[in-house]
């Protein structure tokens, strides 16, 4: 008995990939341009002044992406190939770095997740994870990356007039409902329709009348991810020792 041959030689699906690949350069040029023209509006609205980074839309796009990818596309793919073509367009607006502490850049598994999120976005390294925000006060287009069980909700606490919030977390496919990393930024929070309110106590807070999707610590203070982009009038509620930490996408569940 003689295998079925194949509809295609080899060589003609490799000119298939070929002219595949040429559709999607010029796709990517294309996509460059448009972002060439966002930034030409930011840049005349003074939207860009804070940050170039706008996570709602980010998060947006890769759930739209992710539940048209079908079964042939893996999601962890979809999203490193989204993240390096968003990284590239958000440098091309303005240049940003990346202020990480010795708790994630000496952890291998913590660093690959970090890079493959900002891809090719220069870190600055800090010896720890105060450093890591107070350097990121000083210059508003930057990022700080902390872990969530880092001793960041003391000093967060502490500030008179907080500058910057947890704008995004990782990883961005959810692996559990609480969080390893917190991205911590300038920019303003917008909703992006799948949004959690991220809340720091010094004692636990309770599941009331909204969802409590997670808690966790960072040194001796509660932190308390509930669902939905609260209003301040919610957050209130709580109690008057209750601190808002940020408004931020949730992780994208995967099935």
């Amino acid at each position: 008995m003689t295998a079925d041959k194949p509809d295609t030689s080899l060589e003609d699906i490799r000119r298939e990939i070929d002219a595949i690949d040429d559709g999607l350069l010029q796709l990517l040029v294309r996509r460059f341009d448009a972002s060439a023209r966002v930034r030409a509006t930011k840049k005349t609205d003074g939207s860009i002044a804070s940050s170039p980074l706008r996570p709602a839309r980010e998060a947006m796009m890769l759930r739209r992406l992710l539940a048209a990818r079908g079964e042939s596309v893996p999601a962890d793919a979809l999203v490193r190939l989204w993240r390096v073509i968003l990284s590239a367009s958000t440098q091309a607006q303005a240049p940003l770095a990346i202020h990480v502490d010795a708790r994630i850049s000496g952890d291998p598994g913590l660093s690959v997740r970090v890079a493959e999120h900002f891809s090719g976005m220069t870190w600055q390294l800090h010896p720890d994870t105060r450093s890591s925000l107070v350097e990121l006060m000083k210059k508003s287009g930057d990022l700080a990356v902390v872990k969530l069980d880092s001793p960041w909700a003391s000093w967060l606490s502490s500030q008179q007039a907080q500058a910057i919030g947890v704008v995004a977390t990782l990883p961005v496919i959810a692996e559990r409902k609480m969080p390893d990393l917190l991205v911590f930024g300038h920019a303003d929070p917008q909703p992006s329709g799948q949004d959690e309110t991220i809340l720091i106590s010094p004692d636990p807070l309770p599941a009331s009348k909204m969802q409590l999707r997670w808690q966790g610590q960072s040194g001796d203070w509660h932190v308390s991810g509930y669902g939905g982009f609260l209003a301040n009038s919610d957050i209130q509620g709580l109690g008057g020792n209750v601190f808002l930490a940020g408004r931020c996408p949730t992780s994208i569940e995967v099935f």
